[in-house]
């Protein structure tokens, strides 16, 4: 793995509307890897995961892939350490006035369903929240109350927890579009193609797919922008862009999303492609929709 520099940084959304995520992890920025500046080779391929659903959550068991230390967050620690994800429909959780529910978890069906996952040396379970529609102020008790479960009780070593308090959807519409989108495929390494100036991925797994909102392709631009260039990317990244997607095959060309870090003082810029930029390159490299996750620090 390449060496890794610990940042702050607040997340934006892989939607237009944007959605807001506090999450117990730092996040990471990794330095490009040369020897992915090249076409990559054929993904080493698994088969198709098996996921487990409850009442109002999803088990999904884990492999954790280079591109998801971006999309969902990096611990430092080899993809290998994680082993279970648990996406929660976090409005099942609270009452109207935006309390806790009793009973809101079968706990003790979720610990018998993640036992046969945990690693009490290694293990990582990553608890995704999402409360899209209740206004709640209890969220960090749920935060605590989910590390505790899965450290203490369903047997990993570390919980991370991460809660989406802004979005569109139902929970179980969200999921089953990402089920209908990677339905018949096998699950690949999501290796990137690139550069030290652009990281192209390719969606091949469950988990990237739910995380980035079905998309396609992911980019990442390396640099963090610091300079306002108007409305446009600078025009080397700009380039890179273009020349580094269309090596990356992917099993649709709908939507593609960008992974952006930026100071303060390229903000306008951001605020552009947040709202324009982001949709004009993605027809420029023929997809149909796109994406974004901009952070500042």
């Amino acid at each position: 793995m390449p060496r890794t520099l610990p940042v702050v940084c607040v997340t934006d959304s892989f939607t237009k509307a944007g959605r807001n995520e506090t999450s117990t992890k730092a996040t990471l920025i990794q330095d490009y890897r040369p020897e992915l500046m090249s076409a990559a080779d054929p993904p080493k391929v698994t088969n198709p995961i098996k996921t487990v659903r409850g009442d109002n959550y999803l088990i999904v068991p884990w492999r954790k892939t280079e591109l998801q230390n971006w999309l969902i967050g990096s611990s430092g620690k080899t993809k290998e350490d994680y082993k279970a994800f648990v996406a929660i429909d976090g409005n099942s959780l609270y009452t109207k006035n935006g309390k806790l529910g009793d009973e809101a978890i079968d706990w003790r069906q979720l610990t018998r369903q993640l036992r046969p996952l945990a690693d009490r040396d290694r293990g990582i379970v990553e608890f995704s929240v999402y409360n899209f529609s209740i206004e709640t102020s209890a969220d960090r008790v749920l935060g605590w109350a989910l590390k505790g479960f899965g450290e203490q009780r369903a047997g990993f070593k570390t919980a991370y927890v991460a809660q989406s308090m802004r979005g569109k959807g139902k929970f179980w519409d969200i999921i089953d579009a990402a089920t209908k989108t990677m339905a018949g495929r096998e699950e690949g390494d999501e290796l990137a193609v690139g550069n030290e100036l652009v990281q192209v991925y390719p969606v091949q797994t469950f988990l990237s797919c739910l995380a980035s909102g079905n998309a396609d392709c992911v980019v990442r631009i390396v640099p963090r922008l610091n300079k306002n260039t108007g409305k446009a990317l600078p025009p080397e990244i700009h380039q890179a862009i273009l020349q580094t997607v269309p090596k990356v095959t992917t099993a649709r060309r709908e939507k593609v999303v960008f992974l952006i870090n930026y100071t303060k003082d390229a903000k306008a810029t951001v605020d552009w492609f947040r709202k324009q930029g982001a949709d004009d390159l993605a027809r420029e490299l023929g997809f149909q929709d796109s994406g974004w996750s901009a952070g500042e620090y």
